[in-house]
């Protein structure tokens, strides 16, 4: 189960039943059915805070809590960070029949002196992203497909090294309608018609504007409805 913390009280009190009771109904179901099972559950937030506001059941708290591991951030274990975008890069080329042959050693660097907030789940965005905007001409990982924030916090950050203007202004735009169109298009499973439609702009106008901003568009998913 991830994000345990975000389960509805209502939600709460069923996975209770199959804790302890081990049984459950499906839905339009009148039959019991009986269960075995390990039950491993994830969250990022503070389950004793929430429990401590009311949140959280207390009897669902420590049926789930049997036995807790804490993971550190990402942050503090540097040297999984290549490990895993390398392994997330390897997956999104297969994915989207793309070749990509390395990483720039200043990416490296980047990914490397991040903070990542967003932990995993973070990282993969962005191998998703630069997955995306990998030219296959060359398929190489370089600095210029990593979004902008990245680069800053590490004291790189096109934009805002630019001493032009102009020139920051267009690295900054350009950042903001990759980020914000390929989240559309991910919602709406790399269907640009449906984008359009949702973001209110014609589709051949959109179509224009993903090819021009080198987005991989069929290769979009939304992988949390696919979960």
């Amino acid at each position: 189960l991830d994000e345990t913390g975000e389960l509805s009280p209502t939600m709460q009190v069923k996975l209770l039943r199959v804790l302890q009771e081990k049984e459950f109904s499906r839905v339009g179901e009148t039959k019991t059915r009986r269960t075995d099972v390990r039950i491993i559950a994830a969250t990022n937030r503070d389950l004793q805070q929430l429990l401590a506001e009311g949140k959280i059941r207390e009897d669902f708290y420590y049926r789930i809590n049997v036995f807790e591991f804490r993971l550190p951030p990402l942050r503090e274990r540097p040297e999984d960070i290549m490990s895993y975008y390398e392994r997330f890069i390897e997956e999104y080329a297969i994915q989207m029949n793309k070749t990509i042959t390395g990483i720039d050693h200043n990416v490296r660097d980047i990914l490397l002196s991040y903070d990542w907030p967003g932990n995993i789940r973070e990282l993969k965005n962005v191998a998703e992203r630069t997955s995306i905007l990998c030219n296959p001409a060359t398929g190489i990982i370089s600095t210029d497909l990593i979004p902008d924030r990245l680069a800053w916090s590490a004291g790189g950050g096109a934009a805002y090294q630019s001493d032009d203007f102009k020139q920051a202004k267009e690295i900054l735009v350009r950042e903001f309608e990759v980020n914000f169109i390929t989240q559309h298009l991910r919602q709406q499973n790399g269907n640009i018609a449906a984008t359009a439609r949702k973001i209110g702009v014609h589709p051949v106008f959109l179509r224009q504007k993903v090819a021009n901003l080198g987005i991989d568009a069929k290769n979009i998913k939304d992988e949390s409805a696919k979960a």
